[in-house]
């Protein structure tokens, strides 16, 4: 399974905050891609793509090779025309075995949910915000793509964790 997160998109809100970028907003005391992070090496998720935007230089030097999760990570350039799904696609051969992606300021639930069946339980689940996916789980290279290109999944998946 990949981890893929989508820290290229903009927030607009970000701004009246100051110059820190939304991914390394701090919630309790630390950032938010750092939660993100945490959940993939709990539940197992050594592959995490970061597709990175304007902030890249504040993201990257956080983040580093992502030793301290006991991650790989891998940095791609968002192109200005593409949106998540286009992204996703484009990189199916990467999500043969599963997908976790996030696009924006999405905070998962507080780490007590996630036992070590985590995920396991999970059902293929996409919940979007104007039309594009800001989380999308899939344990399969089929459920990722019924996520993408229309199939039936639930909107309620993050309920089971």
């Amino acid at each position: 399974m990949i981890a893929v997160f989508n820290t290229a998109r903009a927030c607009g809100w970000v701004k009246t905050l100051g110059g820190t970028p939304w991914p390394l907003l701090p919630v309790a005391n630390r950032p938010l891609l750092d939660y993100w992070m945490e959940t993939c090496s709990e539940q197992g998720i050594r592959s995490v793509q970061i597709v990175l935007g304007e902030d890249a230089a504040q993201i990257e030097k956080f983040a580093g090779d992502g030793e301290r999760w006991n991650v790989t990570i891998q940095y791609t350039f968002a192109r200005p025309d593409e949106n998540g799904i286009d992204y996703l696609k484009s990189v199916s051969c990467h999500w043969k075995n599963g997908l976790l992606y996030i696009c924006g300021p999405f905070f998962l639930r507080r780490r007590q949910a996630f036992r070590s069946a985590g995920f396991q339980a999970l059902e293929a689940c996409r919940h979007d915000r104007v039309g594009e996916p800001l989380f999308l789980f899939a344990r399969s290279a089929d459920g990722v793509a019924d996520l993408l290109y229309g199939g039936a999944g639930s909107a309620r998946g993050l309920e089971q964790i």
